[in-house]
């Protein structure tokens, strides 16, 4: 059945209403009046609305100011609901879950009674909260701490017997070193997360044929952090480049500095790179009779001198003998040295070859002879 008042409620609030936001998402449709209370007529208003948009605890921003819905009348023939707001003039930050949460809030240093419309003054350095009860505010506790008005509060009571609103009370507290006094953030450094990272291997100096992997330790409040988001950086990309993975790949000659960042921490270390040397290998060949022979009836220790870039190395050789190999006897052979002992008059060839490298030999071609 058509409700007549309900009609000429809505035609007046669509016409001559204002447009308000509720709880930052929603426009509405209200009607405002001057709250005539003994503390202020500035801060305090009543608000009137279509019954069931509004309820109390709810946030109203008009006109470019916030309130809080802080009492909730009975509604007037089923059409529309009465409220009372209170202006907001302050932000809180709380720390909630290990999260600063910004909070609206209105504070008083008294205590007003709506119902009886009286207002009682609370004592030096004590201050009441009032805020919307959710799920994140329903999270403060009975001495959590807060910054406002360039002092510490800790909080001493917290009642929500008026639906939907939270009444929080602090006193005056000290600061302490925790606390962050220009972000008004108290116990900040307390449940401030901290993050570490370290470069766990000392690479030092390589090659510019050198790749190398770097090993990352990630903390989070002194937990190691598996798979953590790194960046990382080279200080002269034309001589280094490191990857995603953090995989350095040298370019040319030089020094850089490789940094990872984590959390807006970070760990640098220093690299050099020298040219990777080219390895040229030959091989020389000594006797122990200074007779570059087989001698009938003497032991001749034949040694092969390694060198790469004409700096003796320590590298093991082969040696192989072709030709009149009946007419000797090999007496010992090692990786570096063969001892041969003709029988009989004949020719040889003694083949050297570099064993970690095939390509590189010598060969020698002997007789077998008499000594005179």
């Amino acid at each position: 059945m058509l409700n007549p008042l309900k009609t000429q409620f809505l035609y007046h609030l669509k016409k001559f209403g204002y447009t308000a936001t509720l709880n930052g998402v929603e426009d509405i449709r209200i009607f405002t009046k001057e709250y005539n209370d003994a503390v202020s007529t500035k801060d305090h208003k009543y608000l009137f609305t279509e019954k069931g948009k509004v309820k109390q605890g709810d946030y109203i921003n008009l006109l470019g100011l916030d309130y809080l819905v802080i009492h909730e009348d009975e509604s007037t023939n089923n059409v529309y609901t009465k409220f009372i707001v209170r202006r907001i003039k302050y932000i809180v930050k709380f720390i909630i879950d290990r999260e600063v949460h910004f909070i609206p809030v209105v504070i008083n240093e008294g205590i007003q009674d709506i119902e009886s419309n009286q207002y009682f003054q609370t004592g030096k350095g004590e201050l009441v909260l009032l805020l919307k009860e959710d799920t994140t505010t329903s999270k403060i506790n009975v001495k959590d701490r807060f910054i406002k008005m360039n002092s510490a509060w800790a909080i001493t009571n917290i009642t929500s017997t008026e639906k939907g609103i939270l009444k929080i009370y602090a006193t005056m507290d000290t600061f302490n070193a925790d606390d962050d006094k220009e972000l008004e953030i108290a116990d900040r450094w307390k449940f401030e997360d901290t993050y570490t990272i370290a470069i766990s291997n000392q690479v030092g100096t390589i090659t510019t044929d050198d790749t190398v992997q770097l090993d990352i330790v990630a903390k989070k409040n002194d937990i190691v952090v598996e798979n953590p988001t790194l960046t990382f950086t080279s200080s002269d990309d034309t001589v280094v480049t490191v990857d995603a993975n953090g995989l350095v790949t040298p370019i040319r000659a030089g020094t850089v500095d490789i940094t990872v960042n984590y959390q807006n921490v970070s760990d640098t270390i220093t690299i050099n790179i020298e040219e990777a040397i080219v390895n040229n290998y030959t091989i020389q060949l000594e006797n122990s009779l200074n007779d570059p022979r087989v001698i009938i009836d003497y032991e001749n220790t034949f040694t092969a001198k390694v060198y790469n870039n004409d700096t003796l190395v320590d590298e093991p050789v082969d040696f192989a003998i072709t030709g009149d190999t009946d007419n000797l006897e090999i007496i010992s052979q090692t990786d570096k040295d063969i001892t041969l002992k003709g029988l009989d008059f004949g020719n040889i060839t003694l083949t050297v070859t570099l064993r970690s490298d095939n390509t590189v030999s010598i060969s020698k071609d002997m007789p077998i002879e008499y000594i005179y």
